[in-house]
């Protein structure tokens, strides 16, 4: 049995209506005055879910004199006073209940009394009709808000895939010992796959052997949460062989324990960047060594130059020409992008464009051949000074001496092999030089050390001649 309730104490009439009240199946208030303080369950499923705050003229409908009186007659007394009234519920739908009212607490002062009102329905029938009907109306709309739950879910399944599928970079789900989930189709581009094939392997079998371990060992931090990530430049071996470099972004996905589940990859092609940090890495140690071997030769140049021409106003114009025709040299390779220029084109630079007077005196003909960049600078600065020294002592030192440049290819050995004749008609009786100049220096130690070839000279009766025999491949660059 309730235990009544001392005074106005507010804690002890709410104790006491939720003792009295709350378990039970008939609608029961509690109000003060003419204001709703609180209600049992049954009150706000049955009457208004909104109830607690309400007046009392808002919970009966129309009720007039005859509530106002009810509701003074209940106040006055502590027994249960009988009624009927009509109710207005939580849809808005009216309906008749039997009340029962009575007095806990009465009025002291200008304070009215507080009532507890116990409802009936009128038509028991009826009302657990209403009942189902409402519950039926709340299912109904359960499940439209399901269905609209569904569509939403589906749609964004939907815009999941499509950016999943569409993705410029590939995405993949791995599992934790490495087995492929699901990847999208910008995965199996990169690594040349079919995704049902993809989806028997691991990430373990294609990645390239060097790189494997230094992948493994970031997984194991990612499991123990010593990285919330990682990034890792790696190569795959794709299927048709060969390597392709990715760059590799790794996140793990755990459950709600904090459990690993699987991987979450975005992998990004990147041999294009790769290639060109090799080209760069190339161009940069390629311009190292020609600006070297540029200055070694320049630097031969002079120290050639000093010893064969002391004189310093003569030194200063030999020096001079010699750069040029260095120079000369180099603006052949720079238009042909330093790949292997044509020999005659050699030929054309190093001797006819400065002796250009006495072209009609010089004849070149024989074989092509395609000239490795050191080579070209080597046989140029050669032929310049053979050259020179027909000018100076040879067949063009006259009228009508001529010098005829002949090429022609022979194999041997397996060996590609070029010879270059340069020989000199109708020219002052060759005689031996008094000293190694710098024309003897590039026949003997250039063209051996530089074209691991080697050169023969005639001073013959009929004029001066020389051979320069070197192979077409494998030519060393020092």
């Amino acid at each position: 049995m309730a235990v009544e309730p001392d005074g106005r104490d507010a804690a002890s009439l709410m104790y006491y209506f939720d003792a009295l009240c709350s378990g039970d199946e008939r609608p029961s208030i509690l109000v003060d005055g003419h204001t709703v303080i609180n209600a049992n369950r049954s009150a706000l499923r049955d009457i208004d879910l909104n109830l607690i705050g309400k007046s009392i003229d808002d919970v009966f409908v129309d009720a007039g004199p005859d509530l106002e009186t009810y509701i003074q007659y209940c106040a006055s007394v502590r027994r249960a006073v009988p009624g009927t009234f009509a109710l207005r519920g939580i849809a808005g739908d009216i309906s008749t209940w039997c009340t029962e009212g009575f007095q806990v607490s009465p009025a002291a002062g200008d304070h009215q009394a507080t009532i507890i009102f116990r409802f009936y329905p009128e038509n028991l029938e009826l009302i657990g009709s209403k009942r189902l009907t409402r519950a039926n109306l709340e299912l109904a709309a359960e499940i439209i808000r399901a269905g609209q739950l569904a569509e939403q879910l589906a749609k964004t399944l939907n815009d999941y895939r499509g950016v999943f599928e569409n993705a410029a970079v590939g995405i993949a789900i791995v599992s934790l010992d490495g087995r492929w989930i699901n990847v999208n189709n910008r995965v199996c581009e990169i690594v040349g796959y079919r995704r049902d094939v993809l989806l028997t392997k691991t990430f373990q079998d294609i990645t390239h052997p060097e790189d494997l371990a230094p992948d493994l060992d970031l997984v194991a931090q990612l499991i123990r949460s010593d990285v919330q990530s990682y990034a890792l430049d790696k190569r795959y071996i794709p299927a048709g062989g060969g390597v392709t470099w990715v760059r590799l972004t790794v996140s793990l996905l755990r459950d709600s324990a904090g459990q690993p589940i699987q991987f979450v990859s975005v992998i990004e092609d990147i041999n294009a960047l790769k290639r060109a940090e090799w080209q760069r890495n190339h161009i940069i140690g390629e311009l190292n060594h020609r600006v070297k071997n540029k200055l070694a030769i320049v630097q031969g140049i002079v120290q050639q130059t000093i010893a064969t021409f002391p004189d310093p106003k003569v030194f200063g114009d030999v020096l001079q020409k010699r750069l040029q025709n260095l120079s000369r040299a180099y603006d052949l390779l720079n238009e042909t992008d330093w790949v292997e220029p044509d020999i005659w084109k050699v030929v054309e630079r190093a001797v006819l464009i400065p002796f250009v007077g006495y072209a009609n005196r010089i004849t070149f003909s024989g074989a092509e051949a395609q000239l490795e960049p050191q080579a070209a600078i080597t046989l140029g600065l050669t032929l310049y000074e053979l050259a020179t020294n027909a000018v100076k002592y040879g067949a063009l030192s006259n009228d009508h001496g001529i010098v005829a440049i002949r090429g022609e290819r022979a194999s041997s050995d397996g060996i590609d092999r070029y010879i270059l004749s340069w020989i000199e008609r109708g020219g002052p009786k060759p005689a031996l030089p008094q000293r190694e100049g710098f024309g003897s220096f590039m026949l003997k130690r250039a063209v051996e050390f530089t074209l691991s070839g080697q050169s023969t000279v005639s001073f013959g009766k009929s004029g001066f001649e020389s051979t320069i025999v070197f192979p077409l491949k494998d030519i060393r660059n020092h």
